[in-house]
């Protein structure tokens, strides 16, 4: 990208040839070929314009917590939305509920600990969710106690154009692990609503359930959370438990010992590595059980089309 008219927005940090694995939990990707870092809408409706003008394609990263990324990288422009798009509000909708706006960018941590100060008690849900908010609605995000489709009132997004429109919780299209979104919307801030309880109450809840999470999930290794799906009535991470592939490794990756759903980095972890051992478990799960696991973890940048299962 070269010339005056493609010369970066002013204001705007821009980096190239970044490696965004310092940008996942994952801890795993090659260079994103332009980092943006837009820190208000303005900045990101610029940041837009210019990728338009260039033909270069968009990949918006959010927290980062559910995406493996090529160890070859990321083409055109990856758009990372943290500071500036972290704000939050929230205001009573009576004496028993209450409404949130929370920016795209704020993360799922920050959020668990306002509902514990506050009592939003259909928050708690969230307690050792990683990522961003905006994340965390785009994949319809949660577990067992709850989903964020049950929580979402409505999302603004931002067109490939930079226009802004708000989305009513009527007009999303919610699914298992998945919001089916038009792909040149990004969301820019998502409202919540809530139930109100004793914060007290809401504290032991979450502190409940973070204990339990830390005991069944694997910590202090890389991850980006399940790998994939779980199938109806059934669990992946017992299905591949059952293969005997917990504990499996390949390089620097492994099907954790703990929770054979999750794939960790032990440290240099390559995302050829974690292919290896995503394909081992769905094939050695089809073949045993004529179950086809589906991918909850995106795969992003080249050699995205060796995958067409991701």
């Amino acid at each position: 990208m070269s010339g005056p008219a493609l010369k970066p927005p002013a204001g705007v940090t821009v980096l190239f040839d970044e490696p965004l694995a310092g940008w996942t939990s994952f801890g795993i990707g090659g260079p994103a070929e332009i980092l943006c870092l837009p820190t208000d809408e303005d900045q990101l409706r610029q940041v837009l314009d210019w990728a338009r003008q260039a033909g270069r394609p968009v990949t918006v990263l959010g927290g980062g917590s559910n995406v493996l990324i090529s160890d070859r990288g990321v083409p055109g422009l990856v758009i990372i939305l943290r500071q500036g798009f972290d704000r939050i509000s929230h205001q009573p909708l009576g004496p028993e509920e209450v409404l949130i706006r929370a920016g795209a960018g704020f993360s799922s941590g920050r959020l668990v600990s306002l509902a514990g100060e506050h009592g939003w008690l259909d928050l708690a849900f969230l307690a050792g969710v990683p990522g961003s908010i905006g994340g965390a609605a785009v994949v319809n995000a949660g577990a067992a106690e709850g989903w964020m489709s049950d929580v979402v009132q409505g999302l603004r997004v931002l067109n490939g154009q930079g226009r802004s429109r708000r989305l009513d919780r009527a007009e999303l299209d919610y699914t298992y692990r998945c919001l089916r979104l038009d792909p040149d919307k990004i969301v820019v801030e998502v409202e919540l609503k809530s139930r109100l309880a004793e914060p007290g109450t809401v504290s032991q809840m979450i502190g409940r359930w973070l204990k339990r999470r830390r005991v069944r999930q694997p910590g202090g290794a890389g991850s980006a959370g399940c790998f994939f799906k779980n199938p109806p009535r059934d669990s992946a991470g017992r299905l591949i438990e059952a293969v005997g592939l917990k504990g499996r490794r390949c390089g620097a990756a492994m099907i954790s010992d703990v929770h054979a759903n999750f794939i960790v980095n032990l440290g240099r972890a390559r995302a050829a590595d974690v292919m290896v051992l995503a394909e081992r478990a769905r094939t050695e799960v089809w073949i045993r059980f004529g179950i086809e696991l589906e991918p909850e973890v995106r795969f992003l940048g080249r050699g995205r089309e060796k995958w067409p299962w991701l």
